[in-house]
């Protein structure tokens, strides 16, 4: 057999391959509001897990915190003073966040104190939650769930994908 007989019976055999039919069957076809239904069970059962991890942390430390309709938990360490944080001021606090396995991600003394105003920056809506339910000088401690904090894709650095995270704050300054 020449090479031309090699490379037509190769692509005979590729041609045949091509149209002869599977034996395998054919993957069905999810409906939209299949996908739709099991992706918010999974997001439940996620919600549901990440829940009873905060619950057995707080427990296991006996700590006396409140929580919101958000799900974010929160006690106060120190009361400040003067009224409530507003909507547009501009707030500047100092932080110390960890993951619930201790890891320190992010600390105001090595990173500086952070500056935010009130509905217009982008804030982590946990924090952002809480500094509106309190007044210069004040203290909290509180657990941000993953979808207060920095949801599933964490935040490219120090923060992992679905993290919990611990945050101490305290509020320095309100203008």
């Amino acid at each position: 057999m020449t090479f031309g007989k090699y490379i037509a019976f190769a692509l005979g055999i590729l041609v045949w391959s091509c149209n002869s039919k599977s034996d395998a069957p054919a993957e069905p076809h999810l409906r939209p509001s299949v996908v739709k239904n099991k992706l918010q069970k999974a997001n439940t059962m996620l919600v549901r897990n990440e829940a009873y991890e905060i619950e057995h942390y707080i427990a296991r430390r006996k700590w006396e915190m409140q929580e919101t309709g958000s799900g974010l938990r929160y006690m106060i360490l120190k009361e400040g003073e003067g009224d409530t944080i507003r909507h547009g001021q501009r707030v500047t606090y100092a932080y110390t966040i960890t993951l619930l396995n201790g890891n320190v991600c992010y600390d105001s003394e090595k990173d500086g104190l952070k500056t935010f105003a009130v509905g217009s920056d982008q804030i982590e809506s946990g924090v952002l939650e809480m500094v509106q339910l309190i007044n210069k000088g004040t203290k909290v401690k509180m657990i941000l769930p993953s979808h207060l904090a920095f949801g599933l894709v964490g935040d490219d650095n120090k923060i992992p994908s679905r993290a919990t995270l611990v945050y101490d704050l305290e509020i320095v300054e309100v203008k």
